[in-house]
Order: structure tokens, then C-alpha cells, then sequence
């Protein structure tokens, strides 16, 4: 039986060099963002393919909706409140200074354009996308998700189509309480507290200067938001591996994205409805 010997060296002779691995490159951080972004368009096509058949799951829905709309429709309020009391302080004592608080209603009105539909956003991402990166990623991990593939239940029909079905339940509920809380607000501060102008006078502008298109112009964007923010969320959720810590990272990853995402709806929306004009009902 033939041995193998080590090859044969001189006493005092120096020992041959380990060979040398070449170092594993790391994807660089545009490679990975490309590659991320890929992944969740792949994901959300899939999803989208599958969403009409969610229907089916009425009553799974109809649980979601009933968690989503009550406590982000009092956040949502709240939030928008506060939008239209910043505003208001900023248009009267500005216009103050010129003599023509009575016009602090046409000022107002160009909120709901910006300021308010980026607070449905912000509102939507942090109260909704939050719990649904939470919810599907400790279902990854606690294997739930296998366990109902294992039954023969899609993921992607039970678990992410119907938690998007009762979002976009939530869109015109959204709209309608973006537009009557904004102003709810600026009421609040501009007639009750600064007493600053008549209730008819800030209604006379505020709703005078605004047209179906501009509600319109919120339903649209508001779908938008909650499409795209929906899908951003329930994919970083589905991908969680590891430990309860792997499912923060995940949540704060998302809100990161997400709000990126709010950005960027935001200012297409508004460059495409009224880039060519305000479309301000004022002037001959």
C-alpha cells in the first residue's frame, strides 16, 4: 500500500507560502440597490397577477380593513389638522403684514396640493406599512408562511392581496378625510383661535378656489401611495430571515423606502396634473 509524503525539505530551509485566495467582492452599493429594486418589481408583478383572485378571500379582508381604517383615519385627521394649523399661521401673519387677511383662504387652498397628500403618505407608511412589514415578517420567521404554503394556500393571495384589497378600501375614506381635516384645521386656527377672519370668508376662498379636479388630483395620488407603499412593505416582510432583530431591520428598511417612494409620487403627481397650469379659478 503506497503512502503519500509530504515533499522533502531541508532542515532550516523556510516553509513554502500558503497559497493565496483571491478576496470575494462584495457588489457594490449601486449593484445592490439594482438588484433590490429588481427583486421588488419581479414581486410586485407577481402580486398584481394574483390580486383579483384575493377577492375570493372576503372575510380575511373585510378583518383587515376593519384593523387599518379606524385607528389611521383618527391618525390621519390629527395629522392633517396640524397641516392646515401650521398653514394658516404662516398665510395670515404674512398676509397680515399687508394688509389682506381676508385672502387667507386662497393660500390655504394650495395646501391640499403638496403639504396634505404628503401627510396621507407619511400617515400611511408609518400607521399601516409599518405593521404590515411586522406582521409578514414574524409570520417568515415563526414559519407561518411555510405553513401555509405547505396547506396549499398561496402566500401572495391570502396574506398580501388581501391586506392590499383592504388598503385600497381605505383610499376614498382616506381622500375624503384628508380634505375635510386639512380644513377642519385651518377653521380651527384661522376663525376660533387668531379670530383673524369670518368663518364665511375663509370658506368663501378656500372652497372657491378649489375644483373637482383638485379632489380628484388626491384620490389619484392618494391610490398611488397606497399601491406602491402597500407592495414595498409586504415584500421587505416576505423576505425577513433570521431573528426577531432581522424584523426590525426590515421595518426600518422599509420606511426608509417608502418614504422615498411618497417623494417621488408626490412630485410626479404634481408636475404631471398641474405642470402646464395652477388652474386656480381666479382672473378673467
Amino acid at each position: 500500500m503506497a503512502i503519500a509524503s509530504s515533499p522533502h525539505r531541508e532542515p532550516g530551509a523556510p516553509a513554502a507560502p500558503a497559497p493565496v485566495t483571491a478576496p470575494v467582492r462584495k457588489p457594490s452599493a449601486v449593484v445592490g440597490v439594482l438588484r433590490e429594486g429588481g427583486e421588488l418589481l419581479r414581486f410586485s408583478g407577481r402580486v398584481l397577477k394574483v390580486l383579483p383572485r384575493s377577492v375570493g378571500y372576503t372575510s380575511e379582508v373585510m378583518r383587515q380593513a376593519a384593523i387599518i381604517i379606524p385607528a389611521t383615519s383618527v391618525l390621519l385627521v390629527v395629522m392633517q389638522m396640524l397641516i392646515g394649523i401650521s398653514t394658516v399661521n404662516f398665510i395670515y401673519f404674512l398676509l397680515k403684514a399687508l394688509g389682506a387677511t381676508d385672502f387667507t383662504g386662497i393660500g390655504t387652498a394650495l395646501t391640499l396640493r403638496v403639504a396634505a397628500v404628503c401627510m396621507f403618505g407619511y400617515v400611511f407608511v408609518s400607521k399601516v406599512c409599518g405593521g404590515f412589514v411586522a406582521e409578514l415578517g414574524a409570520m417568515k420567521i415563526n414559519q407561518e408562511i411555510s405553513a401555509l404554503e405547505s396547506g396549499g394556500v398561496d402566500p401572495l393571495m391570502y396574506v398580501v392581496g388581501t391586506r392590499l384589497i383592504a388598503s385600497l378600501l381605505f383610499i376614498p375614506i382616506g381622500t375624503a378625510l384628508t380634505i375635510v381635516g386639512l380644513f377642519a384645521g385651518q377653521y380651527l386656527e384661522a376663525v376660533i383661535v387668531l379670530q383673524g377672519l369670518t368663518g364665511a370668508g375663509l370658506e368663501q376662498f378656500h372652497w372657491g378656489t378649489q375644483t373637482l379636479s383638485d379632489s380628484l388630483y388626491v384620490l389619484v395620488v392618494a391610490a398611488t401611495t397606497v399601491l406602491f407603499t402597500g407592495l414595498a412593505s409586504c415584500f421587505y416582510g416576505l423576505r425577513t430571515s433570521g431573528g426577531p432583530a432581522a424584523v426590525g431591520e426590515a421595518v426600518a428598511r422599509s420606511v426608509i423606502v417608502n418614504l422615498v417612494i411618497v417623494g417621488i409620487v408626490d412630485m410626479f403627481w404634481v408636475m404631471f396634473w398641474y405642470g402646464s397650469g395652477n388652474f386656480f379659478p381666479i382672473g378673467g
